[in-house]
């Protein structure tokens, strides 16, 4: 009877050998216990990880799905106590920065409204003083006629002439109103601007960022179900049987 070499299929210490050199044995038979502390220990601290890995991957999909709306997390959440507070904590931090800038842009569309009312108050305040000034321009040159005639006093024509130059320099100085308005305007919308950019710069980096954990977190999941097949292989490989017959 030819002598058969047995193997294991991973590395373990032998805790008891069930055969003699040159016993009979038949396939099937136990040949060598192996002892499973290793083992086991390996497979318990892999469904520890796995458990770990499962709850944050859990936690990072609520908070990608409930950042997008103001619902409150769900009764049946399925969630540890911490990863429970830390998703409220997450999901209270990017609510309160979407709030403030909601709040801000509500501010500044008033002062938008605000300043596109003060443009348009300054164009007209144009449109009046310029009539004005025509006006003291024809008073002005009625008043000359009428002096240059011997008609009208030079008084009464250095008073016309006087209004005339008042009516200019508040046709003018109406015209800079416009343009500063303008500025102010414009600088409303560019800071408005600014801050939405700000805004969908930040809610960018907050979806990205979640999509990058949640990914990394996924590739461990399949890493560690891959670790668990094997830890549990060797857990069921701990009695080593003759695999062929004589």
């Amino acid at each position: 009877m030819p002598n058969v070499g047995v193997q294991a299929s991973s590395s373990a210490t032998v805790r008891k050998v069930h055969v003699k050199r040159g016993m009979q044995v038949r396939k099937g038979d136990l040949i060598v216990l192996l002892d499973s502390t290793a083992a086991d220990s390996d497979l318990k601290g892999n469904v520890e990880k796995l458990t770990a890995v499962s709850g944050r991957l859990r936690r990072l999909k609520l908070e990608q799905k409930l950042i997008k709306t103001k619902q409150p997390v769900p009764k049946n959440h399925g969630l540890t106590p911490l990863a429970y507070d830390i998703l409220n904590k997450k999901l209270l931090g990017y609510r309160s920065k979407m709030s403030s800038f909601t709040s801000k842009l509500a501010k500044f569309d008033k002062e938008l409204a605000k300043a596109r009312n003060d443009v348009a108050s300054a164009k007209e305040t144009v449109k009046i003083t310029l009539k004005q000034y025509k006006l003291k321009e024809k008073i002005e040159a009625a008043k000359k006629e009428l002096f240059d005639r011997k008609v009208g006093s030079m008084l009464s024509y250095l008073q016309a002439q006087d209004a005339s130059l008042a009516a200019q320099k508040a046709y003018l100085a109406a015209k800079d109103s416009v343009d500063s308005k303008k500025s102010a305007l414009s600088a409303k919308l560019s800071d408005k601007g600014t801050l939405q950019a700000d805004r969908n710069e930040f809610v960018a980096k907050s979806s990205s960022s979640l999509g990058e954990n949640i990914a990394k977190e996924q590739e461990q999941f399949m890493q560690l179900s891959q670790q668990r097949l094997k830890f549990k292989q060797k857990v069921e490989n701990i009695e080593v049987r003759l695999c062929t017959s004589n």
